[in-house]
């Protein structure tokens, strides 16, 4: 756990072996509450979950063992230039699952048991939603997946079985995005979900029995 709140120049993740029985999370936000992570079988499954408020200088991501066991990467900054993901390797296989949320959301809450081996979860709260179901069986083998939410958030909830095998979940969230470029030729057949969290969040809860089993839910929230 790290909690990078005042004020970080970059953020480097540079260990050679964190797959297999390794959480790494990030939380950077003016200010949380609490951060609770309560599943017993996160181990073996990496989770990584990072939470940006304010301004990112640099995210750096230098592992060389992250593959075959998902990337999940997220920027949030209160100004975005361009996003871009460039990694053509072997993103995955099973899945990444990402969540952001900017401004102030009450509660976010994950509650799927197939997550894992086909899913991406991606939300955004920005404006104001009351709630955002997505409740699509058969969302597809290829799909993208895109849900911004700004403002504030009573709940997101994701209760979809079958979100696919070879989604793609994007959203971005943020007061101000320049550009979102995905050149990614084989990101399909591997999931790759992509959140970013702003401002300040009451709480976040991961409740999810079977994330997966080869997962890396990698955030990195610097703030400057």
């Amino acid at each position: 756990m790290a909690f990078a709140l005042s004020s970080i120049d970059r953020y480097i993740l540079d260990n050679k072996r964190l797959v297999n029985k390794n959480i790494l999370m990030t939380f950077a936000l003016s200010s949380i509450d609490r951060y609770i992570l309560d599943d017993k079988r996160l181990v073996n499954k990496n989770i990584l979950m990072a939470f940006a408020l304010s301004s990112i200088d640099r995210y750096i991501l230098d592992n060389k063992r992250l593959v075959n066991k998902n990337i999940l990467m997220a920027f949030a900054l209160s100004s975005i230039g361009r996003y871009i993901l460039d990694n053509k390797k072997r993103l995955v296989n099973k899945n990444i699952l990402m969540a952001f949320a900017l401004s102030s959301i009450d509660r976010y809450i994950l509650d799927n048991k197939r997550l894992v081996k086909k899913n991406i979860l991606m939300a955004f709260a920005l404006s104001s939603i009351d709630r955002y179901i997505l409740d699509d069986k058969r969302l597809v083998n290829k799909n993208i997946l895109m849900a911004f939410a700004l403002s504030s958030i009573d709940r997101y909830i994701l209760d979809n079985k079958r979100l696919v095998n070879k989604n793609i979940l994007m959203a971005f969230a943020l007061s101000s995005i320049g550009r979102y470029i995905l050149d990614n030729k084989r990101l399909v057949n591997k999931n790759i979900l992509m959140a970013f969290a702003l401002s300040s969040i009451d709480r976040y809860i991961l409740d999810n029995k079977r994330l997966v089993n080869k997962n890396i839910l990698m955030a990195f929230a610097l703030i400057q």
